[in-house]
């Protein structure tokens, strides 16, 4: 007992040491960003103390200290998260844009790195929110494109009684956009772990240490994190978990709380509006709620009280639906019409690969690849997760009713995802409205969830025979090997990484499934490594000082609050129009979330659909040619080269660019402004 409490005094030492070398080294820029330094400090803090708790607090009773009061230790770190005001959005790509270097302590992350792939987020996003405040998140919001449109549809707030269905926008309107940011990424990291790991709780039957690796492998994949947290994943295990515990629960007022929420979930999930991701996830959740309402027979064990719940809950989440649909209207019947995205139609084929390459995706928080975000998948399931579903159905002798219930699903998935759908049968399934990438992701996410659940089922009868788990931990790592590393090869110190990951995660399948007194150690580091891994691919920052504390952006906001109804542009770049949005400018060649009719028809070229009837970002140049040039330069990218003559025709008042304005057109524009890169021109 002696030698264990002198190794327990030995490691907070240790603890100790790091704590406080690390906090030195970060006090040497204490005088330039004290801020960061305190913020910096208090997350530092809160995790040192939590790994000390290790060196003084028996594990067991710990762990289960923190299951019982899950929930509230949640909504604590959820608070300490807001009150900090931190976000792990890429806001801070906007100093690598707009006066690099000017601004706030807070331009830059405190921990990590900005990711300019996720442009969708800080580009386009982060500045739809801050037009939806500057408009009071009234029904119309005329700073987008530079025309009158819903608000709910341009930026997804809009006060309105529907917002009930979606507690992560709740901070926007209660606290404003840059608080309103915290409190959405806050909710949706910690929360969304919390749901995904109630969902494999229902999975495992109540296996926490498996259920905890589950939510790692899933809520931490590359998947999920290059995606900002991919709402769709959480809102569909959220579903699931609630539909259980609303079936499984006693007690009528537990049954009206899950079902309150479940209604609310529901309403949200179908709110997002994003079919590649709702088909998928819909069949998974129509496959679970087969299984639930078959263990429990519902029909036996509710009472007529329960029955008027279930019925009150349905109604409240169709209402919630039907009123965002009814103010959804505009942006539905535009997107619908489109080129792209509504004209897309997918029967499947050859998606695998995706799902596959698998094993440099723990490379990309590190950099060096073009495309993290299409990269991303589920660390390690294909084909590991059919291995295990053929194995827990033969040893339980086809009895395991789950694995029945999941099939259909998993068989239509992994067609789909090879050689496609005849035409028709992917049309009664749906998936033409998705696309075979976007549903690989989910077979991805739906092998995860067999891998949990057969996890599960193996550690309870303590493992398999430590020769078969060797040959389907190899089997489950060859096939990447062969396929997906030629083409790695050659990428340097990077490509011998691959090779130490791929033997790795062989000894790791190893350990994990085989019969050893490490199985419950070796699941404690995978879920650990996967959660390292995924939580360092967004950065930590401090509200969205890298967008408002710019002496550009009070200069935008002067000139707009003295002349609010002109129309501006930028010039030279798709990036610069969204920082015109966020200081409220009503900006011509912003986002075209939905295409803007308006502008294409004042240029004459309304007429070549296949050109504007898309969503789009714009960039607009100025030639002295005798002809505009139009050009689609990829699906979501349009270049205009405009004459001055048809720039006119635009009736821009205000240019607002990071490319000084060409020496042709000089004479026609009045400077305004020009400070450390940013210039603002007035057309004469």
């Amino acid at each position: 007992m002696e030698t264990y409490k002198q190794k327990n005094w030995v490691l907070f030492g240790v603890l100790a040491l790091a704590f406080i070398s690390l906090e030195a080294y970060l006090f040497r820029n204490f005088s330039i960003r004290p801020g960061v330094f305190i913020k910096r400090t208090e997350i530092i803090v809160l995790v040192f103390g939590f790994l000390s708790l290790h060196c003084f607090v028996d594990t067991h009773k710990l762990y289960d200290w923190i299951y019982k009061y899950r929930v509230i230790l949640c909504l604590a770190l959820f608070i300490f998260c807001v009150a900090n005001c931190f976000t792990w959005s890429s806001v801070g790509q906007w100093d690598n844009y707009i006066q690099p270097g000017v601004g706030s302590q807070y331009i830059k992350p405190i921990f990590g790195i900005a990711r300019p792939i996720r442009s969708d987020e800080w580009m386009v996003s982060v500045p739809r929110y801050i037009s939806a405040e500057l408009t009071k998140y009234g029904p119309l919001n005329d700073i987008l494109r530079a025309t009158t449109v819903s608000n709910v549809s341009a930026t997804g707030l809009q006060l309105d009684f529907s917002i009930i269905k979606s507690p992560q926008l709740w901070g926007h309107y209660l606290l404003g956009a840059s608080y309103g940011s915290s409190w959405e990424w806050s909710y949706n990291l910690i929360f969304g772990f919390l749901f995904i790991f109630e969902f494999c709780m229902v999975t495992t039957h109540g296996n926490r240490l498996v259920s905890f690796f589950g939510a790692c492998l899933i809520a931490m994949s590359s998947f999920s994190m290059w995606w900002s947290i991919c709402r769709i994943l959480y809102l569909m295990a959220a579903i699931i978990a609630l539909f259980y515990y609303f079936v499984k629960e006693e007690k009528t007022w537990m049954r009206v709380v899950f079902g309150t929420i479940l209604a609310i979930m529901g309403a949200e999930y179908v709110s997002t509006l994003y079919a590649a991701w709702l088909v998928p996830t819909g069949w998974i959740i129509v496959s679970y709620m087969a299984w639930i309402l078959y263990e429990n027979h519902i029909w036996e064990r509710f009472k007529a009280i329960d029955w008027i719940v279930f019925v009150v809950d349905v109604l409240l989440m169709v209402i919630l639906i039907v009123r965002h649909l009814m103010i959804s209207a505009e942006y539905l019947t535009a997107i619908l019409n489109t080129v792209y995205p509504g004209g897309r139609v997918d029967y499947g084929g050859m998606a695998l690969h995706k799902i596959l390459d698998y094993v440099p995706t723990v490379l990309t928080p590190f950099g060096g690849f073009a495309n993290p975000s299409e990269m991303g998948t589920i660390f390690g399931v294909f084909p590991l997760g059919y291995f295990l579903y053929v194995y827990v159905l033969v040893k339980y002798k086809g009895k395991d009713k789950l694995l029945w219930f999941l099939m259909p699903v998993l068989t239509l998935f992994t067609i789909y995802c090879t050689i496609g759908l005849p035409p028709i049968v992917a049309k009664i399934f749906m998936l033409t409205f998705s696309t075979s990438s976007r549903t690989a992701d989910f077979l991805a996410v739906l092998l995860a969830i067999i891998t949990v659940y057969c996890i599960s089922k193996i550690q309870g009868e303590n493992g398999m025979n430590i020769w078969l788990s060797i040959i389907i931990a190899v089997l489950a790592v060859v096939p990447t090997v062969i396929y997906e590393f030629p083409k790695w090869r050659g990428i340097g110190i990077r490509y011998y990484a691959l090779w130490i990951i791929a033997v790795f995660t062989v000894i790791a399948f190893i350990f994990i499934l085989s019969k050893n007194k490490y199985q419950k150690a070796a699941i404690i580091i995978v879920s650990c490594m996967l959660f390292g891994d995924g939580i360092i691919v967004n950065p930590i920052s401090v509200g969205l000082d890298a967008i408002t504390s710019k002496p550009a952006y009070g200069e935008i906001q002067r000139i707009v609050a003295s002349d609010p109804n002109a129309r501006w542009v930028s010039i030279g770049s798709f990036v610069t129009p969204q920082y015109l949005v966020a200081a409220g400018a009503h900006t011509v060649n912003s986002v075209n979330y939905i295409p803007n009719k308006d502008t294409w028809e004042r240029l004459g070229v309304e007429e070549n659909e296949e050109l504007w009837n898309r969503y789009a970002h714009v960039v607009i140049s100025l030639t002295d040619s005798d002809k505009s040039e139009y050009s689609v330069i990829q699906a979501d990218l349009i270049q205009a080269n405009l004459t001055w003559n048809d720039f006119e025709k635009l009736d821009i008042k205000y240019i607002g660019t990071t490319t000084p304005i060409p020496t042709f057109a000089k004479d026609k524009v009045i400077e305004l402004y020009n400070e450390y890169g940013f210039y603002i021109y007035q057309v004469k």
